[in-house]
């Protein structure tokens, strides 16, 4: 005879979405808050390679939140994951949380958290994802290496010569007209 706790379906603690990514399911034991003073490059560097948001402002919020699988009364699993962005006062020890994760740096780094004791989406407030600073950063270099390609270019073919003869004869006469300006008008 099976008992009423094994009929009852438990939502799957750890779900894969992909090669990098995966949904948690579970219950906050603990949740930490560290604000963190970075310069604008630091954040620049950690958004590169760390895959963490750039925050507007002077420092960096992040919690680190421990999610325990929901089990009835023995040990279970648990995972950390870090979370950016301001959540003070809407992430308790207690909560049932669904977070979306991918992998950076060697820790999971939550995308997108659904607390389902408040049935509510929370939102960190405005910050830039790191792919979108890492698009702007491989546009830049992009841009910088074509700009030197195309200067290279324009002096191996020789088309600088022909760029630098008019510019010189063109500074020669706004020199002499300029001469002239001061010996008709005088000074300067």
């Amino acid at each position: 005879m099976s008992s009423l706790n094994e009929n009852i379906k438990r939502p799957r603690f750890i779900e894969t979405l992909g090669p990098r990514k995966i949904r948690c399911h579970g219950r906050i034991t603990e949740a930490e808050h560290h604000d963190v003073f970075y310069s604008k490059l630091h954040k620049t560097v950690n958004s590169l390679f760390r895959g963490e948001p750039y925050q507007f402002g002077h420092q960096t919020s992040e919690y680190v939140v421990r999610v325990e699988e929901l089990a009835g009364g023995y040990m279970a699993r648990s995972m950390d994951f870090f979370v950016f962005g301001n959540y003070m006062g809407r992430i308790h020890p207690g909560d049932e949380v669904i977070i979306t994760a991918a992998e950076r740096g060697g820790r999971f780094v939550a995308g997108s958290v659904f607390n389902v004791s408040t049935n509510s989406d929370l939102k960190p407030g405005l910050q830039i994802p790191g792919a979108v600073i890492r698009f702007l950063f491989v546009l830049l270099l992009l841009l910088i290496v074509g700009t030197v390609l195309l200067g290279y270019e324009f002096v191996a073919s020789g088309q600088i010569y022909s760029f630098i003869l008019p510019a010189v004869l063109i500074g020669a006469v706004f020199s002499r007209l300029k001469k002239i300006k001061r010996k008709l008008f005088g000074g300067r």
